[in-house]
């Protein structure tokens, strides 16, 4: 079983956030650090670090910005609208990125 940090998102945490474990991503130590500091000041403080990897070697192919936009952490998504066979003129909505 695995555990998500709150801070970084990443999802192959052996241990609970909890108790003195050190996220091996971004390094936070839950139940000191986040004491006196919330998670999404510590996660902006990693991320204006350059988001780098904590401890060891990084999983291979590991890329701290696509585990931010797969915790959906500053992606902008917008919906497509579905088709409508009566409707005129129809043009799909398009998806960006922030």
């Amino acid at each position: 079983m695995y555990f998500r940090c709150p801070v970084c998102f990443y999802n192959q945490m052996p241990y609970p956030p909890e108790d003195y474990h050190i996220c091996p991503c971004c390094g936070t130590e839950f139940g000191n650090d986040d004491v006196e500091c919330g998670y999404d000041n510590l996660r902006i403080n990693w991320i204006a670090a350059g988001a780098p990897w904590f401890y060891g070697d990084p999983p291979r192919n590991w890329n701290a910005w696509a585990q931010l936009a797969d915790a959906n952490f500053g992606v902008v998504k917008q919906g497509v609208a579905k088709a409508n066979i009566m409707e005129i003129g129809y043009s799909p909505l398009h998806y960006s990125l922030a």
